[in-house]
């Protein structure tokens, strides 16, 4: 029990005791008080009692009082009064063993057949003491509800802690009101009892006698002695009934009393008043305690009321959600090139947006022009002016008719205002509660679902606690879908201010004009402001284009004139123009000789610049295991006239004519025999190793395909050396002609061309493979098992999950790693990329689905519904969808933008371990625990197929491109082709040695992999069922692989920690002797 209350309590009774106590006179002996009933025979007490108050003996008027009140309680309830009779002779019968003591004393009883107000008094004292363990566990009880209320705050912080706490704490809550009514019936009782026996004893000094009150205390008294030798059990159960309402006989009790109160008066002596007032004050203090307690209950209630509330509030949203404003708006300002303030700083000075900003009659801003006016850079430059005023409650949203289904309906409107609202004014979810509480997801998404949405609308901005918000609305024109409902809305009479772009469109034009109260801002008519904010946008553009590209100023200039003079007051003509005037007209005035020439002269001259000016060890630093990102360059900077040289070489080599080309090829076979690791290094320097590997893939492919037989050994074998030691040479750009060298094949081209800059420090060379084996890359990161592997689609970027709960993006040409995305609280089974790239889900032990932005690395979305782990998640081809596997038996098919639930599949009997949709999105397949592949209906959900024909788990399953064949990888240690169509199994290959643990078809359906527990990659004939190759490498289980779309190179993931990257083509061992 808290403090609080033994304090009240202990300072009530004392003063309570004290109280009764100044009124009663000293206590007399034991003989006196029980006289010659109790026996010196009888056994001593077991129990040591606290001291009672004295009772004190009745004198002869007080006898006769008692007499004629028990004749007359004898007459009002006869079986009352013999119930008491059997009680008290039964007590007070002697407890000696000898018969004739027994016989004697029944005589006199019934002879008598009157209880003694002596015999009654010791009756009472000996209920209180029999019952003063269960008056003290009810005393306890009271005094425990008080301290259950006062610890409820604490209990609420513990099950925020521990939410399992809740169903007991919630058992004992309940419990609370059941034993609040006896506990109550009970304390009055032997309060009133107390309360009554002191009282009676009192009536000593009166000087008249009240019958009526003696009646009703003694009936009071008797059904005491009969409640406390009843069952304990009994009692309660009475209590719980309130059979013997003791309230309403105290309440005649103290009717009775008002009789005599007169005579009661001249007893209180000032003392006892004064103890009274005490008692009364400690009350009072005791009751403001429990107010307070009571008041810091109802504060711990609400907030966990609140809690409750917050997440009913995010599931709500969760549901609303369409898209993220705040997000798309981003989007739009990346593709357009950024935001520039210069290009829309006129508009926040033009009159009309004052006008709108300063009349509060003005209710819509409505700013409309032709396409290429930069009127969504407009309203993007003005969120941000409006969101620096925190007193400004703002929302707004960006149709857009290339956004998919989601962006360009009016409900989509009114969901992305009203979800962007709540998040940014959390009270205002309430009203969306209002209507989502009866019909859930549902709401937004049914026929009456417009309706709906504008009630919620209305009631939000009709709120008292938003005022002067303002909803901005871009591009009406791209508004397909209801649009005229939408424009009904905007032009209501409403508390909230809007701005709204448009093109000039009749019926956009039809449905404001005849708005009142607007400001319309044509752009039209404000074609210099436009004009200046084109040129600003130009000149930025511009000037980025020539620190890029490496432009002189002769170059920027002519291109900067030449765009401003033909832009013509829009962005539009810039952003489409720019790219074929530099292609065709521009470089025609630019560069008379035309491009070709160009290109063979910057080839010839960087080549020239790079053969004479690369050495080994260009900035001096002379330790091998310096670090590229410890550099400094010195000055002055050998490499700084060189630069674009060498990261833009190839580019002008792969781009000469085929004349030009042949005459080149002895220059850059030179270069590659003489000067292919100085470049390498300069490029580490230049922190451009990356685009030095494409740059060689470029290279090796362009010579493969012309049959260069001059350059295609060396080429080759260049570019599996930097594939082989990229990583290490990106970090410490000297290595080149260390680690790298040493760790090569003896039998490289490079090695051997360049073995005079081998350390000569080392005299123990490393035993090494004789030729390159399968085996391109090696990505290490990961400080656990590697799950799953995928390509973007550019393949620029590889995606691996890990059991060590993160995401890694890497850079597929180099290895090195771009992002590293945390969040997940479990081991990461599965990531897919989006067809775009700029997504990318992963799905986790911790049974959730998270979208993340591949630019930022932020988690856009978290899909929650899954009651187990999710081991593998698909995107549709055209993004919209999401599809995942569960250990929770279940497929499900989510709406990849707003992470709704579409559909559910759970027709399978064990683990889901694999799903993947058909490139046309039509289908779905999943391969489980049950043995069983089943391929489902996207959109109705409905199983077209269950394939029969593995004897343990299936692993993974893949469609082929065409959809005509899935392929199963099974704990069998099989992998299968099946007739996606029939469900026919068309082959089975045998040759791992234990689980096959993934499969994978090649773009062109010919080939397939499979990664096993043995460690080992296996690429099959899809046709033929032979195997081609096996890749070993791996020190642990392959779990997941993946094919560029080449079909040459394949990544597979392993639980090794690492990912490889693998030449697929043939698998034949790479090396050249020099002759």
């Amino acid at each position: 029990m808290p403090p609080l209350f033994h304090r009240a309590k202990a300072k009530a009774q004392k003063l309570f005791k004290s109280s009764i106590q100044s009124s009663i006179p000293a206590t007399p002996s034991a003989a006196t008080l029980f006289g010659p009933v109790q026996t010196a025979s009888g056994p001593p007490s077991s129990v040591v009692h606290e001291p009672e108050p004295a009772l004190l003996p009745l004198p002869r008027l007080q006898g006769e009082i008692w007499n004629q009140a028990y004749d007359a309680s004898r007459k009002e309830e006869p079986e009352l009064v013999e119930a008491f009779e059997n009680i008290v002779f039964a007590k007070l019968r002697p407890k000696e063993t000898s018969t004739e003591a027994a016989s004697r004393f029944e005589g006199n009883m019934a002879a008598e057949r009157m209880v003694t107000s002596r015999q009654l008094q010791q009756l009472v004292q000996d209920g209180i003491n029999r019952t003063k363990k269960e008056a003290s566990i009810k005393q306890r009880i009271d005094d425990g509800m008080q301290a259950v209320h006062a610890i409820r705050g604490i209990m609420d912080r513990v099950i925020r802690a521990a939410p399992e706490a809740a169903v007991v704490w919630a058992t004992v809550c309940l419990g609370i009101e059941v034993l609040s009514n006896p506990v109550t019936e009970a304390l009055e009782n032997r309060k009133g009892l107390q309360d009554k026996t002191s009282t009676a004893a009192m009536q000593n000094e009166l000087k008249k006698d009240i019958v009526r009150l003696f009646q009703r205390l003694l009936l009071y008294q008797m059904r005491s002695i009969c409640l406390y030798h009843r069952n304990s059990a009994a009692i309660i159960l009475r209590d719980l009934l309130r059979v013997d309402n003791w309230a309403d006989q105290l309440n005649t009790i103290r009717e009775a009393e008002e009789a005599v109160q007169y005579h009661m008066e001249q007893y209180n002596t000032q003392e006892s008043k004064m103890q009274l007032q005490k008692l009364n004050d400690a009350a009072g203090s005791l009751q403001q305690d429990l107010q307070s307690i009571n008041a810091a209950v109802q504060d711990q209630t609400e907030q966990q009321a609140n809690r409750h509330q917050d997440d009913k509030d995010e599931q709500c949203l969760l549901d609303l959600h369409v898209t993220d404003p705040y997000t798309d708006k981003k989007n739009i300002e990346e593709k357009k090139g950024g935001l520039l303030k210069d290009s829309y700083k006129w508009i926040l000075e033009h009159a009309g947006f004052q006008q709108f900003r300063n009349e509060q009659q003005c209710r819509i801003l409505w700013i409309k022009g032709d396409p290429g006016k930069g009127k969504t850079m407009l309203l993007c430059g003005i969120i941000d002016e409006l969101e620096s005023d925190p007193s400004v409650p703002l929302s707004y949203f960006f149709c857009q008719a290339t956004g998919g289904d989601r962006l360009d309906k009016a409900t989509s409107v009114l969901r992305g205002l009203i979800y962007h609202l709540a998040c940014r004014n959390p009270q205002l979810t309430k009203h969306v509660r209002t209507k989502y509480d009866y019909k859930g997801r549902d709401l937004f998404n049914n026929d009456g679902a417009w309706h709906i949405l504008c009630e919620i609308m209305t009631a939000m901005l009709n709120d008292p606690g938003l005022e002067n918000a303002i909803l901005v609305v871009d591009a009406l024109d791209e508004c397909s879908v209801d649009r005229q409902r939408l424009l009904d809305f905007i032009t209501k009479p409403s508390p909230a201010k809007w701005i709204v772009s448009s093109r000039n469109w009749l019926d956009i034009e039809e449905s404001l004009d005849d708005a009142e109260q607007k400001v319309k801002l044509q752009l039209e008519l404000n074609q210099s402001s436009v004009s200046s904010a084109v040129e600003s946008y130009v000149t930025f553009k511009v000037n980025q284009l020539a620190k890029k590209k490496k432009y002189d100023d002769d170059m920027r200039v002519a291109v900067l004139e030449h765009l401003r003079a033909n832009a013509k007051g829009t962005f539009l003509w810039v952003a489409l123009s720019a790219k074929d005037y530099l292609l065709s007209k521009a470089s025609n005035e630019i560069l008379p000789r035309g491009i070709a020439y160009q290109h063979q002269t910057v080839f010839k001259r960087s080549l020239d610049l790079l053969c004479t000016t690369l050495e080994r060890d260009i900035y001096n630093l002379q330790a091998p295991g310096y670090l590229a990102n410890q550099v400094s360059a010195p000055d002055p900077d050998p490499l700084a006239t060189i630069q674009y040289s060498c990261i833009f070489w190839i580019d002008h080599f792969l781009s000469l004519t085929a004349d030009e080309l042949a005459s080149g090829i002895d220059k850059v076979s030179s270069f590659f025999k003489n000067k292919y690791l100085q470049w390498l290094e300069a490029l580490s320097l230049l922190h451009s190793i990356s685009t030095g590997v494409r740059a060689m893939e470029r290279m090796e492919a362009f010579v493969q395909e012309n049959e260069w037989k001059s350059l295609q050994e060396v080429v080759k074998d260049a570019h599996r050396f930097l594939l082989s030691h990229g990583g290490i040479i990106e970090i410490a750009p000297l290595q080149v002609y260390a680690s790298a060298l040493i760790f090569s094949p003896t039998k490289s081209l490079i090695r051997q061309l360049f073995s005079r800059e081998e350390p000569d420090w080392i005299n123990l060379k490393p035993m090494v493979e004789t030729n390159w084996n399968a085996c391109l890359q090696t990505f290490e990161g990961h400080c656990d098992g590697v799950t799953s592997v995928v390509f973007s689609k550019d393949e620029q970027r590889l995606a691996s999950g890990s059991c060590d709960k993160t995401i890694k993006i890497w850079d597929a040409a180099s290895g090195t790693c771009l992002q590293t995305l945390e969040g997940h609280g479990d081991s990461v089974r599965s990531v897919a990329f989006s067809n775009n790239g700029q997504r990318l889900a992963s799905g986790s032990d911790d049974s959730t689905i998270k979208i993340w932005d591949t630019a930022s690395g932020t988690c856009l979305q978290s899909l929650k519904g899954h009651s187990d782990g999710v081991r593998s998640v698909a995107f549709s081809r055209n993004g919209q969808r999401l599809v995942s596997g569960s250990d929770d038996n279940t497929v499900k098919i989510w709406d990849a933008a707003s992470g709704a639930c579409l559909q559910i599949l759970d027709d399978h009997y064990g683990r889901v371990k694999s799903v993947v949709f058909s490139d046309d999105g039509k289908r779905v397949a999943s391969g489980s625990n049950d043995k069983t592949v089943k391929i489902w209906d996207a959109a109705s959900g409905a199983c077209l197929h269950v394939l029969h024909g593995h004897s343990d788990w299936i692993r993974s399953v893949v469609f082929s491109q065409d959809g005509q064949r899935l392929a199963s990888g099974s704990d069998d240690k099989t992998v299968k082709i099946w007739d996606a169509t029939s469900g026919a199994c068309l082959k089975t290959f045998k040759g791992h040695k234990t689980f096959a643990l993934c499969v994978a078809f090649s773009k062109n359906g010919q080939q397939l992999a499979s990664g096993s527990d043995d460690k080992t990659v296996k690429i099959w004939d899809a046709t033929s069922g032979a195997c081609l190759q096996t890749l070993e490498g791996h020190g642990d289980s392959v779990r997941s692989i993946a094919f560029l779309k080449d079909g040459q190179r394949l990544a597979s993931g392993s639980d090794d920690k690492t990912v490889k990257i693998w030449d697929a083509a043939s698998g034949a061992s790479i090396g050249i002797c020099v002759k």
